[in-house]
């Protein structure tokens, strides 16, 4: 999807990092507060981004989440689904920030 653009490749994976690292934490708070709109957001972004990504796993997880919400399963039934996420989330974060240190490397002060 990206072209074989690596350094953005490797950007991506590192914005990926910084702000989707606490995602499902995210959707257990907005799903605490009722805020199914948002959820459905979320949801679909994360699920978008992992798969731009290749996080297959992850995004196929955020995309059974996904389907949940639009199937009208309850709140406390999403849990699992929910559970799944960031069981995913966990394993993707160590391998995406591998691929942005090689792919982007950090820049040093010197």
């Amino acid at each position: 999807r990206l072209d074989g653009e690596r350094g953005l490749y490797g950007r991506i994976c590192r914005q990926f990092i910084q702000e989707q690292s606490d995602a499902s934490q995210q959707i257990a708070d907005l799903l605490a507060q009722g805020l199914g709109a948002e959820v459905r957001r979320l949801a679909h972004s994360l699920k978008g981004l992992a798969a731009t990504l290749g996080a297959v796993a992850l995004a196929k997880a955020a995309a059974k989440f996904e389907a949940a919400i639009n199937q009208g399963v309850a709140p406390v039934e999403l849990n699992a689904y929910l559970d799944r996420i960031h069981e995913a989330l966990t394993l993707s974060l160590p391998e995406l920030q591998r691929l942005a240190d090689r792919f982007d490397p950090p820049r040093t002060m010197g």
